[in-house]
């Protein structure tokens, strides 16, 4: 299991999806048997300047990021997984699956701009976008090691 340590408090990493370009948090999940340790793990992430996943430094310093933590009980062992995500998800990081990216980025652009497009542009302008390097379609995955 990979420990990462941040703001003095310890946890492991289940898995952490960045941005390619460059390396943007997303998502980080992770867990630990001390409760106090995941919440002061993710009140760190919004405070600290950066963060060491898989031996390499991401800097998180002005990122903000929403927790939400759960206890999960297995027989009679409790440990509590969190998982914190960017609050710039759906405002300038996407997640999406590669089936279906052009209605999601045609979505995407209709929620957040008042444009009159037509659903069959989605393809033409997402390929418009990736050509002019405003839209990146790869992330970084890091996983915590199998138990």
């Amino acid at each position: 299991m990979e420990k990462v340590i941040l703001g003095g408090a310890i946890v492991y990493l289940d898995f952490a999806l960045l941005t390619e370009v460059d390396g943007q948090l997303g998502v980080i999940s992770y867990f630990n048997r001390s409760n106090s340790q995941v919440r002061s793990f993710g009140a760190s992430l919004t405070f600290e300047k950066g963060i060491q996943l898989d031996k390499k430094f991401y800097s998180i310093e002005g990122q903000k990021f929403q927790t939400y933590i759960q206890p999960v009980v297995v027989g009679k062992e409790k440990f509590y997984h969190a998982i914190s995500l960017n609050t710039d998800l759906g405002e300038n990081i996407l997640l999406y699956e590669k089936e279906g990216c052009y209605e999601r980025f045609y979505d995407f652009l209709m929620t957040k701009f008042d444009l009159p497009l037509l659903k069959q542009w989605g393809k033409t302008l997402y390929d418009t976008f990736r050509e002019e390097q405003k839209v990146w379609d790869r992330c970084i995955l890091i996983q915590g090691e199998s138990i």
